[in-house]
Formats: structure tokens, C-alpha cells, sequence
């Protein structure tokens, strides 16, 4: 079988944990820019501590994203800043 070589123009591309608080959720996913803002591609798990958690493969640079929690989009608190999303709205940053 043969493998794929990296090319100098392709991003190197990361495994990035999200994690939300939110203990009494019933459901949480993660959207954003790198899922086209479908939610349904990344449900997230809760742990004992009340912790939703999720993993995704990211390329170098920043992306945007939320959270749905329960239907309602929510920023990430621990965020490394906020933008303006134009529809009246933050979106939370992640730099990979």
C-alpha cells in the first residue's frame, strides 16, 4: 500500500480537544468554520465531571467556532478571543 507524501503547500494538520462545561446539558456539538457549521458532525460526549469533550483535526491557523448546547449556540469561555461573525453574533477563536 502506498502512502501519501506531505507536499510543502499542504497545512500540518492537528488533533485539537474542545471541552464545555455545562453539567446539566442534555446535548452538545461543536460547529464551525472546519465542519462547514454542521453540528451534527460533532456531537460531544459528557464525562463524570460534567465536562462535553470532542476531538477534531485541524490544519495550522485560526478557526471559528460555537457551541450548541441544548439548541442554543454558546461561545467558548475559555476562548482566545471573539469575533464578530456579521450576524449580530461572537464567534469563539482557536489557533492551531
Amino acid at each position: 500500500m502506498a502512502t501519501k507524501k506531505k507536499t510543502q503547500t499542504e497545512p500540518m494538520k492537528h488533533k485539537v480537544q474542545f471541552k464545555y462545561y455545562a453539567p446539566d446539558a442534555k446535548e452538545v456539538y461543536l460547529l464551525g468554520d472546519f465542519n462547514k457549521w454542521n453540528p451534527i458532525k460533532k456531537p460531544m460526549k459528557k464525562n463524570e465531571k460534567g465536562e462535553w469533550l470532542t476531538r477534531a483535526i485541524l490544519p495550522e491557523g485560526e478557526h471559528q467556532y460555537k457551541y450548541m448546547v441544548d439548541g442554543k449556540y454558546e461561545n467558548d469561555p475559555g476562548a482566545v478571543r471573539y469575533v464578530d461573525n456579521g450576524v449580530g453574533t461572537l464567534n469563539s477563536v482557536r489557533i492551531v
